[in-house]
């Protein structure tokens, strides 16, 4: 069993790694199961049980609950409006008129009695089915038994704070159940208003019912309000409301299952024709497009893809002319220093003078090699870790001396126009921002053409500090200016005075970008450029 264990993982492992191909893009899919369409599904399914759940929980557990408050409020609403009415009776002949309790009784099937606190005595009572009953027959109180009953719920009533209550009770504790009637032809006139008493226990849940009472004064007579209402029974609801339910949790389950089905595969497929693009962009293939679906965030997902392809193949492009251009300027310099060394071999070995020319011009060429790897060794220090040695000084100064510094340097008369605003202090690090200077003025110096002129300005904004280098020279095309600030891009080489290799431009980007301040050129062919960065205060 072990053996077949082992075996059994060591197949699995195998599978997964000769899965990964192209940089890590498996080929073989995941189960399914950990998918993001059977997620959907699944959290579906999970949220309509959880509904379901919840209404059959409400259905069996709390429907009772809420159908006994609800029915003591109304019980109570009703009641209290009917005392109002006979505790604000304005004569006697309104308070002995009853037909207010008659109609609650007949209308809402309450048994309603009205007692006289001194007597004892039913002054009115209804049945529920409205037919006067001052016997109070209809609950079962006996001609021998009905005094005392009464004695006993004015004592009641009394012991309450507030005179009065409205309750939930067994129907016993202010019935008698156990009616027999001895006298079946109805001699004793009471088994008309026994029978429906019995059908009323009958129908009664849990031999429940509403009791409300009322004590009161009207012209010095002590009155007693009581009503009895039976709460008749839920089970027949309940069974149909079970069934009803029943119906309910099959057809939701089922219009879950589909709509959860439709959703996942909706929100799933794009996300799937994804993944299969950038397996094949991983191969190199940058001619793939990813589509989103609609829904915001996926069609976020594929802008911010194919955005990310569109760099990664300008990055490729970009790739392609630094090896050419890199190619190029290796070889020229290569190529001169070969053929030299085989001018001293096989011409010049043994003339002094040319001899020594054609080594002048190997060692130039070597240094020309060796300043070339310079270069592009500090570019990549200078991408990777720049630390910044930040302080605070006065950049106008700074600028002018570089300024003067050029012209004593400059030997082919250029004309250098100079407006800097005075004592503008900047938290920067001054080396570099003096290397970002030199190289504005010497690429100013190299495409200035004939014009032979180059002006620098700096000024004071609200936030920052700007700096201008313009020339009047041959200026930069339209379709190069995106790319000058790439490394190893060069202008037009039939406008250059001078030699360059690319990432002059590329190194002022990194220093302003980690002095969180701005860069760029306004420029047009053949009128000139302007080189500026901005630095925060």
């Amino acid at each position: 069993m072990n053996s077949r264990k082992n075996n059994s993982k060591i197949k699995n492992k195998n599978k997964r790694n000769s899965a990964v191909k192209n940089g890590g893009i498996l080929s073989v899919k995941k189960s399914q199961v950990n998918g993001i369409r059977f997620g959907i599904w699944l959290y579906f399914m999970l949220f309509a049980m959880c509904i379901i759940v919840a209404m059959w929980l409400y259905q069996f557990v709390f429907a009772k609950s809420y159908y006994d408050d609800l029915k003591l409020k109304d019980v109570r609403e009703i009641c209290d409006d009917m005392a109002q009415v006979y505790i604000d009776a304005s004569v006697q002949s309104d308070f002995e008129d009853g037909s207010t309790l008659k109609s609650i009784a007949k209308v809402n099937g309450f048994n309603v009695y009205m007692f006289n606190d001194e007597y004892f005595q039913c002054l009115q009572g209804y049945d529920s089915n409205g037919q006067e009953d001052k016997t109070v027959s209809a609950l079962g109180w006996t001609s021998a038994d009905a005094k005392e009953r009464m004695k006993a719920l004015f004592e009641e009533v009394k012991a309450d704070e507030n005179s009065g209550f409205c309750k939930i009770v067994p129907v016993d504790e202010y019935s008698v159940f156990e009616i027999e009637d001895d006298d079946p032809s109805g001699d004793d006139g009471q088994t008309g208003n026994l029978t429906l008493l019995q059908s009323t226990i009958d129908q009664a849940e849990e031999n429940r019912a509403i009791v409300y009472t009322r004590y009161f004064s009207h012209n010095q007579i002590k009155v007693l309000i009581f009503v009895y209402a039976p709460m008749y029974s839920m089970s027949t609801t309940m069974d149909t409301l079970a069934a009803q339910m029943s119906v309910v949790t099959v057809v939701a389950l089922v219009l879950t299952f589909a709509v959860g089905a439709l959703v996942s595969w909706q929100l799933s497929k794009p996300i799937e024709k994804m993944s299969k693009s950038a397996a094949i962009l991983a191969k190199g293939n940058y001619d793939v497009h990813f589509e989103g679906n609609g829904y915001v965030e996926i069609d976020n997902l594929s802008d911010s893809l194919n955005y990310a392809t569109r760099e990664l193949a300008k990055a490729e492009t970009v790739r392609k002319d630094i090896m050419a251009n890199v190619s190029h300027d290796l070889r020229t310099p290569l190529t001169l220093i070969r053929s030299y060394a085989e001018m001293i071999r096989d011409l010049s070995g043994d003339n002094k003078e040319k001899r020594d020319k054609h080594l002048n011009t190997i060692i130039s060429e070597t240094d020309r090699l060796t300043n070339m790897v310079n270069d592009i060794l500090k570019l990549s220090k200078t991408e990777q870790r720049m630390e910044l040695n930040t302080e605070e000084y006065n950049i106008s100064e700074q600028v002018t001396e570089i300024v003067e510094m050029m012209r004593v340097g400059d030997e082919k008369g250029f004309i250098i126009e100079c407006d800097i605003q005075p004592d503008v202090l900047v938290t920067a690090d001054k080396e570099k921002i003096s290397q970002v200077v030199i190289n504005f003025l010497t690429n100013a110096f190299k495409y200035s053409g004939e014009s032979r002129f180059v002006r620098v300005t700096l000024v004071r904004l609200k936030k920052s500090v700007r700096v201008d280098v313009i020339d009047r020279g041959i200026g930069i095309s339209q379709e190069e200016l995106p790319y000058i600030w790439d490394r190893y891009t060069k202008a037009s080489l039939k406008h250059q005075t001078g030699d360059s290799n690319g990432i002059g431009l590329s190194i002022v980007k990194t220093i302003i970008s980690k002095h969180d301040g701005k860069y760029g050129v306004n420029s047009a062919l053949g009128k000139g450029s302007d080189f500026y960065f901005e630095l925060p205060l």
